[in-house]
């Protein structure tokens, strides 16, 4: 029961930033863009998922662990970086 409590406040706390990123992101697509965010959202779940059943593995879990992080965390890290380069252009070179 633990290990399920301990995944799920990390998936809440990794969705929350998620959300956030992925408004953020949102603002700087256009419509034919938008297909980004299922994309986004599908790479999301997958890697929550493995997350969850590499701490489901006693043995080793931190290794098996890890395979989720890659597909949770890094669409996350894209949209910042691209949110926060946008914004950095539109603030500086067209101001």
């Amino acid at each position: 029961m633990q290990v399920h409590l301990r995944v799920l406040q990390n998936t809440v706390e990794q969705f929350i930033m998620s959300f956030v990123a992925q408004l953020i992101f949102c603002t700087w697509l256009d419509a034919s863009q938008m297909t980004l965010i299922p994309i986004v959202v599908v790479l999301f779940v997958v890697g929550r998922f493995l997350f969850w059943i590499g701490y489901l593995i006693p043995m080793y879990n931190r290794t098996y662990r890890a395979l989720g992080i890659p597909p949770t965390w890094m669409p996350t890290g894209g949209m910042l970086i691209f949110s926060i380069y946008n914004l950095l252009i539109t603030t500086f070179v067209y101001a």
